[in-house]
């Protein structure tokens, strides 16, 4: 080999070295840019998985509030209202259970220790739930401690929903999610509310303190209603305003004022079957309401997975093109160096 075409090759190996540097570089750029991409595509998908799971949490919340106000009912008269229709809503409370094992039963709960915590929890409060209903049937539980310990169980749900928001980095569905929780906690003390006063209607005499708490549940539904006014929609609100001005609605705060004003009387002249249906009936108003928040809160995540499996596959689109045309660069510059030096090495030679 002659010194010429020894140069030409060493020439050749240098620019090659050179082009070397920039595409590892390229190659680690690209790749974080993919990881990175993929990373938040998974936590969007993860964010939705874990809403489905808070949004069969407030479902079971529901049932679980309208078999602990009518339980309540069950024990205060002694078994002599609403011994009829406990089944029946116990029955739901069952369906959406399994309903909510079924969505949990889909999450990687190892990977995510908090919500797994707070899922662990709930399920052993909801394994005493049999015997709750055990001791309610045979009437050997009081009103208080049932309601106390359905309340218990209500609030590790409700915890999950709360949880909810750990997982989401989206500021629109942040709100969303807040307002959402709101309005469970709103619903809750409603659920509340319908549990205590059933049994106040039900008693022949109102107690002070059942009459306090009574009055504590009524006071913070308005507080945590007011708190999701201030971060639902407008097409949130005005549902919302559509429930508290309907016939029910109207109806729950007529028999408020007879409960409030004939407290320290013989007691409150309102049928408790009345009162908890008509309760019942406005809360499941409130439930259509929270299931439109769930639903605008599913289709807000939906966009946002849709979008970051977008960007995923535009980042893996610019990196590989990015590749390719450092690869022909660089192919280019080899070529339109080496032919050159070809040509002086062999008119050297000659």
């Amino acid at each position: 080999m002659t010194d010429q075409q020894t140069n030409h090759s060493s020439i050749k190996q240098r620019l090659l070295l050179l082009l070397v540097a920039p595409l590892i570089s390229l190659a680690i750029l690209g790749g974080k840019l993919v990881f990175d991409s993929y990373s938040d595509y998974r936590s969007a998908q993860r964010t939705q998985s874990v809403l489905a799971l808070a949004v069969a949490a407030g479902n079971l919340t529901h049932t679980l509030q309208i078999e602990r106000g009518a339980t309540a009912g069950f024990l205060q008269s002694k078994g002599a209202k609403f011994a009829d229709v406990l089944p029946g809503i116990r029955s739901k409370t069952d369906e959406q259970r399994v309903a909510f094992n079924a969505e949990a039963a889909k999450l990687d709960l190892a990977a995510m220790p908090a919500l797994a915590e707070v899922h662990r929890q709930a399920q052993g409060q909801l394994e005493a739930l049999a015997n709750l209903r055990e001791r309610a049937g045979a009437q050997q539980i009081a009103v208080p401690e049932h309601v106390s310990a359905y309340t218990g169980i209500i609030a590790r749900l409700i915890g999950i929903v709360a949880a909810g928001n750990h997982f989401n980095s989206d500021a629109t569905m942040g709100q969303q999610l807040l307002s959402y929780l709101s309005f469970v906690q709103a619903k809750e003390q409603a659920g509340q509310e319908r549990a205590l006063s059933t049994a106040a209607f039900s008693a022949e005499q109102i107690e002070p303190a059942l009459y306090r708490q009574i009055l504590e549940r009524h006071f913070r539904q308005e507080a945590y209603l007011d708190g999701y006014r201030s971060t639902a929609g407008k097409s949130e609100t005005e549902a919302l305003d559509k429930v508290l001005s309907g016939t029910a609605a109207k109806e729950v705060q007529a028999m408020r004022n007879v409960l409030y004003e004939k407290s320290a009387e013989s007691g409150p002249k309102v049928d408790p079957q009345v009162w908890f249906k008509t309760i019942t009936e406005k809360i499941d108003a409130m439930l259509e309401v929270e299931q439109l928040v769930a639903r605008n809160i599913d289709e807000q995540a939906r966009v946002i997975v849709a979008s970051q499996r977008n960007v995923l596959l535009a980042s893996i689109a610019l990196s590989v093109l990015a590749m390719i045309v450092m690869i022909g660069v660089a192919a280019w510059v080899s070529a339109s160096v080496s032919r050159p030096l070809k040509e002086e090495v062999k008119v050297a030679e000659n």
